[in-house]
């Protein structure tokens, strides 16, 4: 995975009014799905916390703290290995100039 495979999460709701607007709030980042990688299961965590994946998304994130918004959100997203018993085997073919395989 490389940093062009991440799209930051964006807001998709105006911050304009939020603290006299009565009611529970709305503001939130949207759901995510992290990019699979065959062979691992992504696992998540926003601010420090275990999240659950609900249909292989990051649920939606709440934008506000009480009434405030809120500075950041940290998403950390690691992948762990599916099967932690599977076997991987990588051959290295060695060729020549002209691409020949000479040995692996």
């Amino acid at each position: 995975m490389t940093a062009g495979d991440y799209n930051p999460w964006q807001s998709v709701t105006s911050f304009t009014g939020i603290k006299e607007t009565p009611g529970p709030a709305t503001t939130e980042f949207p759901a995510f799905k992290p990019s699979p990688v065959e062979g691992y299961t992504p696992v998540v965590t926003v601010n420090g916390g275990a999240v659950k994946l609900v249909n292989g998304e990051v649920p939606a994130q709440s934008a506000l703290n009480g009434k405030d918004l809120t500075k950041d959100i940290n998403v950390n997203i690691s992948y762990k290995l599916t099967n932690p018993d599977a076997t991987i085997t990588h051959t290295v073919n060695y060729v020549d100039a002209d691409n020949t395989k000479v040995g692996s």
